[in-house]
């Protein structure tokens, strides 16, 4: 349909995978790495701090984009871009906040968003992992704690502070019911301190408010 629509009023169409794409895509702990291939030009060495294929497929995208319409990468040097696309900062979007150890945000909330953090475990052979989940009691925390369970090492249940959203340690008893073993805790700060005792890395998944307080830690180097 849509390129009937492009071709209809004679709207120049760029097409992923046949005039752009993100190639040699490579998985690291501090995110992913890239050659963006546009037209007959390839930008090698691509990084960005983000997790997933489709992130590298997006920046491709949006260089293909300003190629077009700005005839250009707005006037920065190849080497130049490569240093803004480093500091890219995408809060709870698949976001590395951690190398080492490694931890990574994600707004996650629902069984379904489990699947691009699991893919991305196993990219980078992470067998087990200490799971934080802050999820609200009316939303999907059971699907996403039965999601990431083979994946666990411990999952460590955890609230925001925003009194909109109502957490509780009712969670805990009730994924006992699915024989699945939880704790909980009143803060994500306590939460993060004990997934360090597992000497694993680090998966934090919740709530868009949760994501705010992990990204406040962040900033005051409390992480």
């Amino acid at each position: 349909m849509i390129e009937d629509r492009a071709a209809e009023f004679g709207t120049p169409l760029k097409v992923y995978g046949r005039d752009f794409r993100a190639d040699n895509i490579r998985y690291s702990n501090a995110g992913m790495c890239f050659n963006a291939v546009i037209g007959n030009v390839v930008f090698r060495d691509i990084s960005i701090p983000l997790m997933g294929e489709h992130q590298a497929r997006n920046c491709a995208l949006a260089m293909a984009l300003s190629l077009d319409a700005l005839g250009g990468l707005g006037g920065f040097r190849t080497e130049d871009v490569k240093q803004r696309l480093l500091a890219l900062n995408w809060p709870g979007r698949m976001e590395v906040i951690h190398e080492k150890p490694f931890m990574m945000l994600d707004a996650c909330i629902n069984a379904a968003s489990c699947g691009n953090v699991k893919d991305v475990m196993r990219h980078l052979n992470i067998e087990k992992a200490a799971v934080i989940i802050g999820i609200p009691d009316d939303k999907d925390y059971a699907g996403v704690i039965r999601e990431m369970n083979p994946a666990a090492e411990r999952i460590i249940l955890t609230k925001s502070q925003n009194p909109h959203y109502i957490f509780t340690d009712a969670q805990c008893k009730k994924m006992l019911e699915y024989g699945i073993a939880t704790v909980f805790t009143d803060s994500v700060s306590e939460a993060i301190e004990q997934a360090k005792t597992t000497g694993k890395p680090i998966i934090i998944l919740g709530t868009t408010s949760l994501v705010s307080e992990v990204k406040q830690l962040q900033l005051s180097d409390r992480l």
